[in-house]
């Protein structure tokens, strides 16, 4: 009986030391886990016991008013990609592990780029949304366009319109941190590139967007479009968004489309 309880605990130990040293593979950038968990996060307690980098957890002890934006942006960015990928045969599909994305999060396809592109700016868009509607002391509304506007046509821009800025130093700070470890852990300096390109292309994206819609007026349909582009390697096992996607507004605002043809 000892002799087999001690086999026990050598298997059991085995098996700790596996599953830790697949850890650092698919968790590195597990801060998309709070898009898909129901459990609630406490701001004052939820940033070190969530599955951040060490510098993340830094910044969300700091900032832990963004917490919540966080959440919203992992949630944007997930439901935004899955709604883009319904019909196709990759639809941006989800896992309740910490990786979120599985195997997708980190094999440097086509698929891994339009994920990296569409969180990052989930994210830009939530704590914009957060500093719109005075939720930070740090931010608010962005009054740099006040006063400007189409005299020609009658109408002079006199509101509060998002503060990007803030929106996009935050997810870039916050990201490319989980982008660097998960890379080095799994693809070197090229991956880390690509990734952290990726990132940066959604963030562009957003910021174009937002800006193109705020000065054109809302009682036409609007639409604005950039072809999506892709740089991959020569063995196709690595690919790099370049571009933005097709975007289209309705005059109300009240639907939205982007569109990518992921394949």
């Amino acid at each position: 009986m000892e002799r087999r309880s001690g086999c026990g605990v050598h298997q059991m130990c085995f098996l700790f030391l596996l599953l830790f040293s697949l850890y650092p593979v698919y968790c590195r950038a597990s801060w998309m886990w709070l898009g898909i968990t129901s459990v609630g996060v406490p701001e004052k307690l939820g940033c070190a016991n969530l599955p951040l980098t060490h510098k993340q957890k830094d910044l969300c002890k700091r900032k832990p008013h963004l917490l919540s934006s966080i959440k919203a942006g992992a949630r944007i960015g997930i439901a935004e990609c899955q709604t883009q990928f319904e019909h196709e045969r990759w639809n941006c599909s989800t896992t309740k592990e910490l990786s979120v994305f599985g195997y997708e999060l980190t094999s440097g396809t086509k698929e891994t780029a339009f994920i990296h592109a569409v969180m990052a700016a989930g994210l830009v868009q939530a704590v914009t949304r957060s500093c719109s509607a005075g939720n930070m002391t740090e931010c608010g509304c962005d009054t740099s366009l006040q006063g400007t506007g189409s005299p020609s046509k009658g109408w002079h821009w006199g509101g509060c319109s998002d503060h990007i800025q803030y929106g996009t130093w935050f997810s870039r700070k916050f990201i490319d941190n989980a982008v660097k470890n998960m890379s080095s852990a799994r693809g070197g300096d090229a991956l880390l590139t690509m990734n952290q390109h990726n990132s940066e292309a959604g963030r562009q994206f957003f910021t174009t967007i937002s800006v193109t819609l705020t000065g054109e007026n809302v009682r036409h349909k609007q639409e604005y479009e950039a072809g999506v582009k892709w740089k991959q390697e020569s063995n196709g096992s690595r690919s790099q968004m370049e571009a933005g996607v097709k975007w289209k507004q309705e005059s109300n605002g009240s639907r939205s489309q982007m569109e990518a043809g992921v394949k």
